[in-house]
């Protein structure tokens, strides 16, 4: 027999999964203007006092946007305690170009500030990470008549509703 499950998520879950979109979309800019300021610089494109001004001009968006992240008004209650999680990994994000800064400014071969990308392109693989916890908590039933599964199966037998109630706990995913 074929089976047919739907789940309906609430509005404020289905609007939310939006802003998590652009969440990404705007993870993913901070990263390709990182890397493109790192390798202006690499291929010497630019000056060191260039260079510097980029990546403080980075950093000071990356520090606008986690305040706008932190003070998000539309998070469901069902996903705070995630959303938390992700505004303290965003709230990583600006210090860690201020470490590719510091590195810039040393006096080395750029071994600094090629460690201090490697580890913001981490950062930034960690807020992806928190976004798609969100996204996959999102989808997750968690309370009754939050999330519904409607079940249909031919054959003349009568369709079925259950609601399914789960404890979610998510650990850290820092190391």
């Amino acid at each position: 027999p074929s089976t047919t499950t739907t789940t309906t998520l609430p509005i404020d879950v289905q609007a939310f999964l939006v802003t998590l979109d652009v969440y990404e979309t705007q993870v993913n800019a901070f990263l390709g203007d990182v890397q493109g300021i790192n390798a202006d610089w690499e291929a010497r494109e630019i000056t060191m006092g260039e260079t510097q001004t980029l990546f403080e001009e980075a950093r000071d968006n990356m520090a606008a946007w986690e305040n706008e992240v932190a003070g998000a008004t539309d998070v469901p209650s069902s996903l705070a305690e995630a959303h938390v999680q992700l505004v303290l990994e965003v709230a990583e994000l600006a210090p860690a170009v201020d470490d590719i800064v510091l590195g810039l400014l040393e006096a080395d071969d750029g071994t600094m500030r090629r460690n201090a990308m490697i580890d913001f392109e981490d950062q930034i693989a960690i807020v992806l990470g928190a976004i798609e916890d969100l996204r996959q908590q999102a989808y997750e039933p968690t309370t009754p008549g939050g999330s519904s599964t409607t079940t249909t199966t031919s054959g003349g037998e009568e369709p079925t509703t259950s609601i399914v109630t789960t404890t979610t706990t998510s650990e850290g995913t820092n190391t």
